[in-house]
């Protein structure tokens, strides 16, 4: 038990150091491709902490779970949204900031892809075809926000 409890702190420790080392390479891309950190974040900081859900989600349906792929994805978007971002501000040394055309506009695409995916789902099932369209609307979306990016930085806004 001892032993247990051990190895939990030392993966909690890496896991810590990770996330460090992670943040820091982040805020240097955002950096040398002179584009706001919180497009970094929402673009690729965010696709790689989500991999690991994305890999439960992707399993469970290769399984014929699912309930579990669903149900992983929504939670997922639930404790980003509440837990994640509660953390942090509250454990922020300063009030979070953001860009607020960037959050603008990716506060509406979130909505708009919520209510889409729900409206998908009243029939109690999302087939490929609609997932395929959420995706490609992701794609889009990544796309679109570095377009405007690079039109910003061309711009020196």
């Amino acid at each position: 038990m001892l032993l247990n409890c051990l190895y939990l702190v030392l993966s909690v420790a890496i896991l810590w150091k990770c996330a460090d080392w992670f943040v820091e390479g982040a805020v240097g891309v955002a950096e040398k491709l002179h584009v706001p950190q919180m497009l970094v974040g929402l673009v690729l900081v965010s696709m790689a902490t989500t991999s690991p859900e994305l890999i439960t989600s992707l399993m469970a349906a290769l399984q014929d779970k699912p309930e579990l792929a669903l149900g992983n994805a929504v939670g997922s978007v639930i404790i980003d949204a509440s837990v994640a971002l509660g953390l942090a501000a509250v454990l922020s040394a300063v009030p979070l900031t953001a860009d607020p055309k960037i959050f603008h506009s990716s506060a509406v695409f979130l909505i708009v892809v919520i209510a889409l995916a729900f409206y998908m789902c009243l029939d109690g099932v999302l087939t490929g075809s609609e997932g395929a369209v959420l995706i490609a609307i992701y794609a889009c979306y990544a796309a679109v926000s570095c377009m405007q990016a690079r039109s910003a930085r061309k711009r020196g806004l």
